[in-house]
């Protein structure tokens, strides 16, 4: 409870917290913990009320179980976390993978999902998003671009590297006639984490790329040809400005105090609760 108090009061942003035997199940608890009006916080030790509760515990809401397993699952009467706890393991692994099979097994109590306390520099770093509503403006594409940009050196400066490759993709919807999509890539003038530079050369790719006869459904931003920071190699006549690196860190630095996207850059489309931006991290 102290926890929850300190980052109250160091944030501003109340939390939920769930303990339990294993991952699943700890998050099953703070599914729970969510809903309390007072101390959001759940412990589920005990056998038996583990069972009680995944009985009662929809599909739908279990974490890593998305909304086309659940409906595949509902379909097979495999309705609650309990049933999926019980369901055949050969079942589950020819339908949900290896993923779907250590789910359930953490489910049951076995844990198989490890913790991550150190995690490793990624490799390359997208974010993107489908499109709640298909559009062609290329000043809204554009805003999502720079969004993505902006926190694909965010992801970057907190892991203390730097990218020198910049990708973009825009697609139209695959499930429609005359399907377009389009990616292109161009590297960075040095190795950088800096904002401005990532989003400038993202913006100028989706220029070079989109074309307006189209209904667009899905953009995306990835920076790749990642570096450790304290191993860049200066380009011989081009070099960063160090201005634009302390400018950026400020801005984490605000965002961190205040919230997400409460300092950006003013053509981005910060993320709204109706619209939020989904991330994917490739590794």
């Amino acid at each position: 409870f102290s926890l929850q108090n300190k980052i109250l009061k160091w944030t501003g942003i109340p939390t939920s917290i769930g303990v339990s035997t294993t991952k699943t199940l700890a998050k099953v608890a703070t599914k729970i913990a969510k809903k309390k009006q007072n101390q959001k916080i759940h412990i589920l030790l005990d056998p038996d009320e583990i069972k009680n509760t995944l009985s009662t515990f929809d599909i739908e809401d279990i974490w890593g179980i998305g909304n086309s397993y659940s409906k595949f699952l509902k379909s097979h009467n495999i309705n609650t976390a309990l049933d999926l706890a019980n369901a055949d393991d050969i079942f589950i692994k020819k339908h949900l993978g290896i993923p779907g099979l250590r789910i359930a097994h953490e489910l049951r109590g076995i844990q198989c999902i490890d913790i991550e306390i150190d995690q490793k520099p990624k490799k390359s770093i997208m974010r993107s998003l489908s499109f709640p509503v298909e559009t062609q403006n290329f000043d809204e594409i554009s805003s999502y671009i720079s969004r993505f940009a902006e926190t694909c050196a965010k992801t970057l400066r907190k892991q203390n590297s730097t990218a020198t490759i910049v990708s973009v993709f825009i697609s139209t919807n695959p499930f429609k006639e005359n399907y377009f999509s389009n990616f292109i890539s161009l590297p960075l003038p040095y190795p950088t984490n800096s904002t401005f530079d990532i989003v400038n050369l993202s913006l100028h790719l989706l220029k070079s790329i989109y074309k307006p006869e189209h209904l667009y459904k899905r953009a995306g931003v990835i920076v790749s040809g990642i570096l450790p920071l304290n191993s860049i190699q200066q380009h011989l006549f081009i070099k960063s400005d160090p201005r634009k690196q302390i400018l950026s860190h400020l801005i984490d630095e605000i965002n961190s105090r205040f919230g997400p996207a409460s300092l950006h850059i003013a053509l981005s489309k910060p993320p709204t609760k109706n619209q939020p931006l989904i991330f994917e991290i490739t590794i």
